[in-house]
């Protein structure tokens, strides 16, 4: 939580209908905290007695775990490790990362927080996007460098995204424009989506977007 005073545990109560910014990390809450732009933008935006908080899902950040060799971001690092074990386990990592987003507005509910302004950037925004599909708490979405879609990436030779943000056959049941379809009705911003190969998609004119 960012705050002008140190806080050692708990958050405080709210006391009427403050709004709650909930950011989910691309790689590190911490260095993103202090560099990323639409963060500081949404500081700056921010109304009165609105709360900043922000979550590094298992994996990443504070959370990301020492259990393989390979450099924590390679394509065989633990991101992949524990994907390929949840998935023979038939308990998808995403499914992990997406719970621990919906542990953490519950954990804000309960402190009486129900309105909540979900802001994620790159790999973050998948279980984000999950998230914000299935808690009624989240009534705003901000997504930074999110996949266009599973379509994409699945038609394309040499991927960039990491194997955890796919469910196992996704694509057989929807595909990620689906659920940002879905999510106009919380205000869905997209900022600068990133394709297949985590690069900023062009438009028609060709210029990135």
């Amino acid at each position: 939580m960012l705050a002008d005073e140190a806080w050692a545990s708990r958050p405080p109560r709210a006391t009427g209908n403050e709004t709650v910014v909930l950011y989910v990390s691309h790689h590190s809450a911490d260095a993103e905290l202090r560099n990323e732009t639409i963060l500081r933008e949404a500081c700056e935006n921010a109304e009165d007695g609105t709360k900043f908080f922000a979550v590094d899902v298992r994996g990443v950040g504070e959370s990301l775990p020492g259990t393989t060799r390979s450099d924590p971001l390679s394509y065989y690092g633990p991101d992949y490790f524990y994907t390929a074990y949840g998935n023979m386990l038939n308990r998808p990592y995403l499914g992990g990362k997406t719970f621990d987003i919906l542990r953490v507005v519950q954990w804000l509910g309960d402190f009486g927080y129900r309105d909540i302004h979900l802001l994620a950037k790159g790999w973050g925004t998948v279980p984000a996007t999950f998230a914000a599909m299935l808690a009624p708490q989240i009534t705003k979405v901000t997504l930074k460098n999110a996949p266009t879609s599973y379509h994409d990436i699945a038609t394309t030779k040499h991927y960039g995204w990491p194997v955890s943000i796919f469910p196992p056959g996704v694509l057989k049941s929807f595909d990620l424009p689906d659920c940002y379809q879905n999510l106009n009705a919380k205000g869905l911003t997209l900022i600068e989506p990133f394709g297949p190969t985590e690069e900023k998609v062009k438009d028609p004119t060709g210029e990135k977007l």
